[in-house]
This record gives C-alpha cells, structure tokens and sequence, in this order.
C-alpha cells in the first residue's frame, strides 16, 4: 500500500482541518511526522489514517482527544430538521442529544456532529425548504435542548473561568452555545455574554475578571476582515497580558495566521485537544 510523504497543507487537506491545527497536533503528539532536511514536516498517510481510526474508535472525553472527520448522510440531517419542527417540547431533542453523547462518548463530538446539521439548517432556509420563522423556532428548540444537556455539568468552585462572545455585529451563536456545552464537560466555569457585546467592555472585563480563556465566535455571514482581524488583536492583546488565552471559532473570516496569544479553531475537537492538554 502506499504510504507516501505528504506535506502539512495536504495532510491538512485529508483531515479537514487548517495547516497549523496539525502543526500542533504533530507538536503535542498526536500525529506523527518526519522532518526533511530543510526542517520541513512531512506525514505518510498511515500516520493520517491511524490518526482517522482513533477517531472513529471514540475516544473517551478522559483520553486525549483525536480530530473526527464528521459525515451525516441526508436522511440523518433531515431527521434531525424534521425533529425539531415536529413538536414545541424539546425533551426528544435532548434524548436524541443525549443517545449521541452514549455513542459517541464525548460532548465534543456530540458539537461536532451539531455543526453538520446547523450548516444544513442555514441551507435549508438559504434554499427555501424553511421559512426564516421554521430557522428561528428549530435554532431556538436546539438552543434550548443544548442548554439542558450543559447543566449536567454545575459550576465547581475554584474551576477556570471561559469568556464566550460573539463578534461585533453577530446575531448567530449557536456555535458559541456548543463551546459552552464543550467547556463545561471540561470543568470550565462559563461566563455568557452573548451577541453584540461592546469590544471595550470585553476588553476590560478579559483583564480584569479573571479569564483563562475567551471565545470569539464568527459565523460566515461574518466577512468583515478588517474588523474581525481588529478585535482578534485587541482581544489577544488583553489575554496576552492576564496570561489568558483567545479561542477564535465559527466559519468567519479571523485573520490567519492569528494575533499571538491566539488560536483559531475550526472543530470542536481542536477545542478538547487545547483543554485536554491544560493549557
């Protein structure tokens, strides 16, 4: 079988992930690599697919996370839309989340597998198969749902403290609500402030509230780079000086490569990596 070489933006390719997420999964061990002569990483592929077998085995949360390629064939993401238009009570919701989270073993992958089917809702409405009142009332059933699967999860005194946010301008945070449910099967305390938060207040509050950590969530619908790249640096600024960290999510344009003191995430699973490792 071939088992060629592969460079980190092609490795990248397979996994469905950025070039510097597995950078930092060859640093912290979790994908194997060779060096050139130059100094240059280079992946075979059975490193990459003993890495996609790990994945699909399902880690325990306690395990070290490893990335998942997340699929849904058509029928799945339609069972779910139609789920959540079907009834107002989100108590089938949270057993279909729940039955997911015993499969699978871990919030993370639960969010993952969410975020194939929050991208279908968004097409559906985009397309016309649902009105913007059938996105609203499936958003909100979810959100609801997700809520409830986090309070499995209280508060524990002395647990490190998470920020989440969205960036200025952005109405959509159900990828945020997600983090919440992620952080928190961590042990994280989660602090919400939600949409249109003043990026001063943010900042203040990140160097004087005593974070660990901030996510900054940005939809596709996000294209401003030059503000989104604004409030990265600002951000990462204040994190930098309380020895904080910034976590970049959602699809939206975040400047790569990111501020120093920040990283970008495109996959929950990058998220447990990062808590995983205590860092």
């Amino acid at each position: 079988m071939n088992d060629e070489l592969l460079t980190t933006r092609a490795t990248s390719q397979l996994l469905g992930v950025s070039p510097s997420t597995v950078k930092r999964w060859s640093e912290q061990g979790l994908l194997a690599c060779e060096h050139t002569a130059g100094g240059h990483r280079r992946f075979r592929r059975s490193a990459i697919r003993a890495l996609l077998a790990a994945a699909d085995r399902g880690a325990t949360s306690r395990e070290s996370p490893a990335p998942a390629v997340v699929e849904l064939n058509d029928s799945e993401i339609d069972a779910w839309i139609n789920r959540l238009l079907a009834t107002m009570d989100v108590a089938p919701t949270v057993a279909a989340l729940r039955a997911w989270y015993d499969a699978l073993g871990s919030w993370w992958r639960v969010a993952d597998r969410l975020g194939v089917v929050l991208a279908a809702i968004g097409h559906a409405w985009a397309s016309g198969a649902i009105t913007v009142l059938e996105e609203h009332l499936v958003s909100e059933r979810l959100r609801r749902a997700i809520l409830r699967c986090a309070e499995d999860f209280p508060a524990q005194p002395g647990a490190p403290c998470a920020l989440l946010a969205t960036a200025n301008g952005e109405d959509h945070d159900l990828g945020l609500v997600l983090c919440e449910l992620v952080l928190r099967e961590g042990g994280w305390t989660v602090l919400w402030s939600g949409r249109r938060s003043p990026l001063r207040s943010l900042e203040d509050y990140v160097r004087h509230g005593g974070v660990g950590l901030m996510a900054l969530s940005a939809s596709s619908y996000a294209t401003d780079t030059i503000g989104l790249t604004q409030e990265a640096e600002t951000l990462a600024s204040a994190c930098r000086q309380v020895g904080a960290t910034l976590v970049l999510g959602g699809a939206g344009l975040w400047p790569e490569p990111p501020p120093l003191g920040a990283f970008r995430i495109h996959g929950f699973g990058e998220l447990a990596t990062w808590l995983h490792a205590g860092r």
